[in-house]
């Protein structure tokens, strides 16, 4: 699959697979990744906050509320990696 130029949404950015996810996304020339964990201060302390590439969201995939505010900041998702 081709990712150049595709919007990246990765559940558990912040730990060690989907940490390397998120690299090796930059290195494919993604357009935008949307990096998702539990901890929104543990995901800005290992990518930033001010990327123009990566944007660290809090995500709980077992709460609704936050599945629903995720959906609504990541609209323009074209791949999700789970």
């Amino acid at each position: 699959m081709e990712l150049k130029d595709k919007i990246v949404l990765i559940t558990g950015a912040d730990g060690g697979i989907g940490k390397a996810l998120v690299y090796e996304l930059i290195s494919r020339d993604v357009k935008k990744i949307y990096a998702t964990g539990l901890k929104l201060d543990n995901l800005i302390s290992i990518f930033g906050n001010n990327s123009n590439i990566v944007f660290p969201i809090e995500l709980d995939v077992t709460n609704n509320e936050s599945i629903k505010r995720s959906v609504e900041l990541c609209s323009d998702t074209n791949v999700l990696i789970n």
